[in-house]
């Protein structure tokens, strides 16, 4: 029996239709369906980035919990 792997590497949430989010080494890749606005919150509530994204892009933002957050979907996410 092989044990879990539990790295640091977050692989990609499938928890939203069009918002997929994915997190190593600092770097928070958020990737869409479709072009669409796209908010991230640090733990506080603050805004720390907003931008439309039409497929991905690539963030680099302290290690932390994060909402990524679209017209319609929400993400929460853990930058290690």
């Amino acid at each position: 029996r092989s044990e879990p792997d539990f790295g640091t590497e977050v692989s990609l949430l499938p928890t939203a239709k069009n918002l997929m989010v994915s997190s190593k080494n600092g770097s928070m890749t958020i990737m869409t369906n479709k072009a669409t606005l796209v908010k991230v919150y640090d733990i506080a509530g603050a805004c720390v980035a907003e931008m439309n994204i039409e497929t991905a892009r690539t963030l680099t933002l302290p290690k932390g919990v994060y909402v990524v957050k679209s017209n319609t979907e929400v993400v929460k996410v853990i930058n290690r």
